[in-house]
């Protein structure tokens, strides 16, 4: 569909403390990015999670199903999740604010979205 949102889902485990820090970013960036601050937010531990959601560490954001970090999901269980910097001795809790931009910036979305990102 043509100008048709991207798909942005946050997984997380309720009792992560990384869970405000992604949704600050998520809802920052969206903003940024002209689109609609809304997500659809999955709970790993939750039985009516979709199965896919299950695979992934906490917090994890996927846009238009895939992580914007380039993870695939793993056969382990569910965990916290460190996203890696280019210092080992700083690596985060949350995605890269790179990589969120830059999954929002895909050649497909503007195309689909007409969104230019200022960044």
């Amino acid at each position: 569909m043509e100008g048709a949102a991207p798909k942005v889902e946050l997984i997380c485990e309720k009792t992560c403390p990384n869970i405000n820090p992604a949704r600050d970013l998520l809802s920052s960036e969206l903003n940024e990015c002209g689109l609609t601050s809304y997500w659809q937010e999955w709970e790993v531990n939750n039985p009516d999670a979709p199965d896919y959601v299950r695979g992934y560490g906490s917090p994890t954001i996927l846009v238009n199903d895939k992580d914007v970090a380039g993870e695939q999901p793993s056969e382990t269980s569910a965990c916290c999740r460190i996203y890696a910097t280019s210092d080992a001795n700083s690596n985060k809790g949350v995605p890269l604010l790179e990589a969120v931009i830059k999954s929002l910036k895909t050649l497909e979305l503007r195309r689909k979205t007409g969104v230019v990102c200022s960044r």
